[in-house]
């Protein structure tokens, strides 16, 4: 029986990263793009929960990009956390020239409505928001763009789990924030060849 597409926003906002970064003849599995929501979601998630712990640490009642910088830099490690923070910078100096364009795909102000969704009582600048979009989008970027070169590797245009959970496991960076005991349904086991 074939799989219903999932026809979210997020799920948008993941089919528009892969048009602009993969060739158009790339198409992308419906398990693929609930594998890439779940992390999109644990990635907000792991993020904003240490943004809130540096601001009581700190006691401040306003979320800024300061924390979630901090909070990205704790989260990701190496070059990975370097580029997201970079980014992150680039995306608030254009909000800064342009509030309606910020040259994002992910729309901040979804990102903002899942945030307050998590009931903290804290105020909420867009800047951060607009922040943590743009890291959200390059980590999102990195995972699809290293499952392309997967696929490319098999000889397949479909980007299945399989894919997704080569990249994660092959990258350093990325292996390190998810750790060992992430799980991608219908990703299989990576091969170990001796």
């Amino acid at each position: 029986m074939r799989r219903k597409r999932n026809n979210t926003r997020e799920a948008y906002f993941i089919r528009t990263l892969l048009k602009n970064i993969g060739d158009q003849k790339y198409k992308i599995a419906a398990k693929s793009v609930d594998i890439l929501i779940s992390i999109s979601r644990d990635f907000i998630i792991r993020v904003v929960e240490e943004a809130f712990n540096i601001l009581n640490v700190n006691k401040k009642k306003t979320l800024t990009p300061r924390e979630i910088q901090t909070s990205i830099r704790l989260n990701l490690k190496g070059d990975l956390a370097k580029i997201a923070i970079t980014q992150g910078l680039k995306a608030v100096t254009k909000f800064n020239d342009d509030k309606k364009n910020t040259g994002l795909t992910i729309n901040p102000n979804f990102i903002k409505r899942k945030v307050k969704q998590m009931n903290y009582s804290c105020r909420i600048t867009m800047k951060s928001m607009v922040y943590l979009t743009a890291s959200l989008e390059f980590f999102l970027s990195e995972i699809i763009e290293l499952s392309i070169n997967n696929a490319q590797q098999a000889k397949r245009v479909l980007v299945s789990p399989r894919e997704i959970l080569l990249s994660v496991k092959n990258d350093l960076e990325l292996y390190s924030f998810f750790g060992d005991k992430s799980i991608f349904p219908g990703g299989g086991v990576v091969p170990l060849i001796n």
